[in-house]
């Protein structure tokens, strides 16, 4: 990982670090692939930048101008313990960032916001595993379809690309957390005395930590929380490859965002898979997706 640190008064522990990786390696299944995170990370850099210099955003998502400053408010707000912020508060990616002269894709983190949304260091540390991912979500994203990355273009895709980069980063911590606890388990066989210690820690409550996170953020981030896997697994590659394509589909989107913002919290995933096959072309992008990857 190729973290700069720009102006953050916090920079990202060896341990952090570490358990980030971690979470790549045990979490991804191809690790030969251009698009898996581990790869990502060697060639996306990740800049963190203190609160005033990110972009003006609060914490439900929208600028908010202080008029007796004259300026945006760069504070970091006291947070209701129902209610957390959007992801791109605490990071966001840029496919195309102007570095020496060339567009390149970046991640950007706040270390300052995300310790500002933990009450402890076990919460800090899974925190910023959990942003690096999403952020990461994104740009795996991007690698695999055709367009620009251009988040918030409209309603539709802010709901559509967010929820599916929530999903996302949930189903590799969810991975993470089978396949390390069963690592776990093999190494404690052999030596108990090594592996015992580990067995309670954060490590086992990663994903069930994202997934309560992700339920009190505002809604297009909630909704990829409630996603089933199975939908995750079989449309975001669709998204990735045809985000950029759907300009006719108005009737298609309009009906996908009506029952997601209506009926979040009681999907019903027949339903909802319909309307994933109304927007996306009939062609069967997955398979596209594993051939290309040579599965």
């Amino acid at each position: 990982m190729n973290i700069i640190n720009i102006n953050s008064t916090m920079t990202l522990t060896p341990a952090q670090i570490s358990f980030i990786q971690s979470i790549m390696i045990f979490g991804e299944d191809d690790h030969w692939a251009e698009d898996d995170f581990v790869h990502l990370t060697q060639d996306i850099p990740i800049f963190l930048l203190t609160a005033h210099s990110m972009p003006h955003i609060t914490p439900l998502g929208h600028s908010r101008y202080d008029a007796k400053r004259n300026a945006y408010t760069t504070d970091l707000p006291k947070f209701p313990l129902d209610r957390k912020p959007p992801m791109e508060y605490l990071g966001f990616f840029d496919s195309g960032y102007p570095l020496l002269g060339h567009p390149k894709p970046i991640i950007v983190l706040c270390p300052e916001r995300i310790a500002s949304c933990a009450q402890n260091d076990d919460e800090l540390m899974m925190l910023t595993a959990i942003v690096v991912i999403h952020e990461l979500a994104h740009a795996k994203i991007w690698v695999d379809g055709q367009c620009r990355y251009q988040p918030g273009e409209d309603t539709f895709s802010h709901w559509m690309e967010e929820s599916f980069a929530n999903a996302m980063t949930l189903r590799i911590l969810r991975r993470y957390d089978r396949r390390h606890d069963r690592w776990m388990r093999s190494v404690g066989r052999r030596d108990m005395t090594t592996a015992a210690p580990l067995a309670n820690t954060l490590i086992r409550r990663v994903a069930e930590f994202a997934e309560n996170f992700m339920r009190m953020q505002p809604e297009p981030y909630r909704l990829g929380a409630e996603l089933p896997n199975r939908l995750v697994s079989r449309f975001w590659y669709r998204w990735a490859r045809e985000k950029g394509q759907l300009e006719n589909k108005t009737e298609e989107k309009e009906n996908w965002l009506n029952y997601v913002t209506t009926h979040l919290g009681n999907l019903d995933t027949e339903r909802l898979e319909e309307l994933y096959k109304a927007i996306f072309s009939r062609d069967n992008a997955f398979e596209i997706y594993r051939r290309r990857r040579g599965q």
